[in-house]
């Protein structure tokens, strides 16, 4: 997971020429299409380079893929393990899956899924909504990346950086919230003599 969002921000960073070239082309569209003029007279679109594409597409997309599939997966399982622990869960553990890609919603509905799988008292809660609000202002920095690539090179170096951070810090303390729901989740199976997941 950490190696496609790492990669997707040197990517993105590498691609600074290309993205104030977008912006350029973006506003001289704009403007041909409010003064009237045909779609003819507009210049081709910037074209990314092929190496560029090329990784982000063969491999950050796969990457991330799969880290998307091995969350949702131990998501799943852990959802089903702390409903047979009894703990209190407000979406089914199908419902936390699916709710990472219900747009919006999916800004806290899988926070919610989250702090379902652990007891209110566990340990890792407080570290799951710190990982939740660095990965959520990461993203949003994607945004500041696009939005001052056409002014300064530095800027999306800096924004790209604090991403870059934000993620490693997230991926950090979700390791540390897993560890903690599998180790609710093997206390509450051994206190019910229920079989280790």
């Amino acid at each position: 997971m950490g190696a496609a969002l790492l990669l997707g921000i040197v990517l993105r960073v590498s691609d600074v020429a290309w993205l104030a070239a977008t912006w350029h082309w973006i506003s001289h569209a704009y403007d041909l299409a409010r003064s009237g003029a045909s779609s003819s007279s507009l210049p081709p679109a910037p074209a990314r380079a092929t190496w560029s594409s090329s990784l982000s597409t063969f491999v950050e997309l796969p990457l991330e893929i799969v880290a998307l599939v091995l969350v949702l997966t131990f998501q799943h399982r852990a959802a089903g393990v702390a409903k047979a622990l009894g703990l209190r869960t407000r979406l089914s553990p199908t419902w936390g899956v699916i709710s990472w890609f219900i747009p919006l919603a999916n800004l806290f509905l899988p926070l919610i899924a989250w702090f379902d799988l652990l007891p209110t008292r566990a340990r890792g809660r407080g570290t799951l909504a710190v990982a939740w609000a660095l990965f959520l202002v990461s993203e949003l920095l994607t945004i500041g990346v696009f939005a001052v690539a056409n002014t300064s090179t530095w800027w999306v170096g800096l924004i790209s950086a604090a991403q870059a951070i934000g993620f490693l810090v997230g991926l950090v303390l979700i390791r540390q919230v897993i560890v903690a729901v599998v180790d609710e989740h093997e206390i509450g199976a051994s206190s019910l003599d229920l079989p280790r997941t």
